[in-house]
């Protein structure tokens, strides 16, 4: 299973290191609408155009990877950024794009050390 989570992260962390690929506030945009995750707005739909005209969350990202293999991989990342609430972690004030990516990396790091 590992693995899985390996490529998981792997992928996740590849779309959201693109240029505009990494969202804050929603789980996707795709530039015409986006799904918030903050308490008040929960479920608006988005059709994603495909990964290479989407924006991704932290969150986002793995559930557009791996729809059914999230748990381990948000799992490993809550870790990585001490934080149990992602999307807080994502969208702090002065969040970069660099960051975000850091953060794969750690988990990553993570999940190789217990494979």
């Amino acid at each position: 299973m590992i693995d899985n989570v390996l490529a998981t992260l792997r992928a996740a962390r590849d779309l959201v290191a693109r240029p505009g690929g990494w969202s804050k506030g929603a789980y996707v945009r795709d530039g015409i609408i986006s799904l918030n995750i903050d308490e008040q707005t929960i479920g608006e739909f988005v059709f994603c155009h495909g990964k290479d005209y989407c924006a991704f969350c932290v969150e986002g990202a793995v559930l557009f990877v791996a729809p059914g293999l999230q748990s381990a991989a948000l799992d490993l990342l809550e870790r990585a950024a001490g934080c149990a609430f992602l999307y807080r972690w994502n969208d702090a004030p002065g969040r970069k794009q660099s960051e975000v990516v850091t953060l794969f990396d750690r988990a990553i790091a993570l999940a190789e050390g217990e494979s």
